[in-house]
């Protein structure tokens, strides 16, 4: 379980975590200071955590953290077709926005970035999804992001 202690004070969760540190340290920036802007790098961060991981769950642990012969493998698919459809809805607002939040990197892309690089990386059918694939590019782009997602991931996860 993930979590913090910042002069003192000690939080878990994850986006909790993230929203604290941004509100602290990243004021105007990773936590944008224009409240419509804020709210939708918080729906993102609420979409991840209330539909996109509910329906990634079994394909990811049953990929990831399952033995190949404990699998169950139509729970593995239709957690796959799931949350293909979940990302369908992120590809779409990506089509129009270099970010989830708009033109800036912000908590939304924190929160989604770590799912979507398990989700690409999953030996599994998905449909194209250009918009996500661009976005998930520009993330890849990031210094802190190849350390702390990808490199971190590699480590973690066995391929799957």
């Amino acid at each position: 379980m993930p979590t913090i202690s910042d002069e003192g004070f000690s939080l878990w969760e994850s986006n909790t975590i993230v929203r604290y540190l941004a509100a602290k340290y990243g004021a105007g920036n990773l936590w944008p200071e224009d409240p419509a802007e804020r709210a939708l790098a918080d729906k993102w961060m609420d979409y991840q955590l209330g539909t996109l991981f509910p329906t990634f769950k079994d394909a990811l642990l049953g990929l990831v953290r399952t033995a190949p012969e404990q699998r169950d493998p139509s729970k593995i698919a239709a957690s796959a077709s799931a949350t293909a459809n979940a990302l369908a809805v992120l590809d779409a607002r990506l089509k129009d926005h270099e970010y989830v939040a708009g033109p800036s990197f912000t908590i939304g892309d924190i929160a989604l970035g770590s799912i979507v690089y398990r989700w690409l990386e999953l030996d599994i059918e998905r449909p194209d999804l250009p918009s996500l694939r661009a976005w998930h590019s520009r993330l890849e782009d990031r210094p802190a992001y190849r350390e702390t997602v990808m490199v971190s991931f590699a480590k973690e996860d066995p391929p799957g």
